[in-house]
């Protein structure tokens, strides 16, 4: 589920600072191919194991309004998957989307938004191994599908593909950030603890909405990355220039453990023409996080997580004035935090607290909730979330759904 530029924060999948929503809203796509693409993928050939499977989630959700009313937003999604599996050189994924959503305003005699069905294929790969001699294989992938670049499960300034800067994200879901693209890679061991991962994206071209400036090829994006291990820390280093923007991305990034696991990447955006004039220290953004797991028979599993988005460039200072200051990319604040709380007591009870606080402006979004799966495949959820700041804060008590309440049946089979 995508979040849209509505003030509704409150547990779903959402852009947090500035009107999130649990709205699903999928590129449009010719439903006439995404099932040509689904009965070619059930027609495999016989000597490979097709393994399908369905995710229903259904949600409702209550949100203060900005008159201080009240907001009822129902939503289902439907996850047809198909995995390609009993041949060991060669792997594929189909994952269909369908989503419906439709609402129930609460002021008295409030208009209704659009209601509807979207359809999208957020998943579509193939991926290949080949092997060279004896004792080397490499393997390629295509299709739309995630690459993960640096270490980071909500801020990850090397996550240059998809960007993991922003407060946009499915605090409901089990992966945070889980965008796809369409792309074409491959993968090239350099050793035991080493590799070297050239990509390709090409143009983000839509089929609903034809327009040949958006095919064009110089807004091909491609790069690479290379990891290698040493003195027990994982190093990585890649680039990507986006064509579309006309950027050149480097990143760096690094891993290791002691005492906790501890991450950390930085990135920067070079202007491919005139690079002279551009202002580096305004463009890098560090991310950086530590993470704690603490299992114990007797009292479950506990999950502490802490990460951080650090602009040196950025702004410093709460510009106050009691005006609004925008979205969380229009702010441009020096420092945000994502501190996380998880326990699991037992196999079926999930405890959780997430939030995204901003010290710049002292202002905070906040989501908690527990999880019960009862059943195998079979969950019940709530959630609540709100934000908590002064008026015009960027997570501001006064914004639309400054609280809100979230419940819902998640199945899998």
């Amino acid at each position: 589920m995508v979040a849209t530029p509505d003030r509704r924060p409150g547990t779903g999948r959402r852009s947090v600072p500035d009107r999130p929503t649990l709205r699903p809203v999928f590129p449009k796509v010719n439903l006439f191919a995404a099932l040509v693409l689904f009965a070619a993928a059930a027609a495999a050939p016989a000597g490979a194991e097709v393994v399908p499977s369905v995710k229903l989630t259904l949600l409702n959700s209550l949100y203060r309004t900005d008159g201080g009313g009240a907001e009822l937003i129902g939503a289902g999604t439907a996850r047809l998957g198909l995995d390609s599996r009993g041949n060991p050189s060669v792997r594929a994924g189909l994952v269909l989307d369908v989503a419906r959503t439709f609402y129930h305003p609460g002021p008295a005699g409030a208009e209704p938004p659009e209601t509807g069905a979207a359809f999208d294929v957020s998943r579509a790969w193939v991926r290949a191994r080949f092997p060279v001699g004896d004792e080397y294989t490499f393997r390629i992938t295509a299709g739309k599908t995630r690459l993960s670049w640096g270490y980071g499960a909500f801020f990850n300034a090397g996550d240059v593909i998809f960007g993991s800067s922003t407060a946009s994200a499915d605090f409901l879901g089990d992966a945070l950030r889980d965008e796809t693209r369409w792309l074409l890679s491959a993968y090239f061991p350099l050793g035991a603890f080493a590799f070297f991962e050239p990509l390709v994206l090409p143009p983000d071209y839509s089929l609903a909405s034809p327009a040949p400036a958006a095919a064009d090829a110089k807004n091909t994006a491609a790069g690479g990355r290379l990891q290698a291990k040493w003195l027990g820390t994982v190093w990585e280093a890649g680039y990507l220039y986006k064509g579309t923007e006309e950027l050149h991305h480097p990143y760096v990034s690094l891993q290791g453990h002691f005492l906790v696991d501890g991450y950390a990447a930085a990135s920067s955006r070079i202007p491919a023409f005139e690079a002279e004039t551009a202002d580096l220290r305004r463009s890098l953004e560090i991310s950086f996080g530590l993470l704690h797991i603490a299992d114990s028979p007797e009292h479950g599993t506990l999950t502490l997580r802490l990460e951080g988005l650090l602009r040196p460039g950025g702004v410093w200072k709460d510009p106050g004035g009691g005006e609004s200051v925008g979205d969380f990319e229009a702010a441009g604040y020096g420092l945000f935090l994502f501190p996380e709380i998880s326990w699991s007591p037992t196999r079926t009870l999930a405890w959780t607290l997430r939030s995204v606080l901003s010290p710049v402006d002292r202002s905070a979004f906040f989501s908690g909730g527990v999880t019960w799966k009862p059943y195998q495949g079979f969950s019940l959820l709530f959630f609540v979330g709100g934000m908590a700041g002064q008026e015009g804060d960027l997570f501001g008590w006064d914004r639309a759904g400054g609280i809100g309440c979230t419940t819902g049946i998640i199945f899998n089979y």
